[in-house]
């Protein structure tokens, strides 16, 4: 318990079968301070165009707005949603934790 500074989480979300639970581990994992930051794939075919169409509907199980709130309830807060750039088909989401 809090012994890190940064949990980097990048296109393995959607694949959580106990997301709740895995975001709960990680916010006592984090020291004070500490960022969640996460990155992964847009779910929508219009946007993703380096798999066939209806991969990514049917890869990708839920949207940013689940996936938000999943790792909000398990006790973050939303800091920023920057882009990156050469990024094109994923979004970026940075938390903090709630004390």
């Amino acid at each position: 318990a809090d012994s890190m500074d940064i949990v980097f989480i990048c296109d393995v979300y959607h694949h959580f079968e106990y997301p709740k639970t895995v975001c709960q581990h990680l916010k006592t994992a984090l020291r004070e301070g500490g960022r969640l930051v996460m990155i992964d794939f847009i779910r929508d075919d219009a946007v993703h165009k380096s798999h066939e169409p209806g991969w990514i509907l049917h890869h990708v199980r839920a949207g940013q707005d689940v996936f938000r709130a999943e790792i909000e309830s398990a006790g973050f807060r939303l800091l920023v949603e920057p882009p990156v750039q050469g990024l094109a088909e994923n979004y970026c989401m940075i938390f903090e934790p709630i004390a």
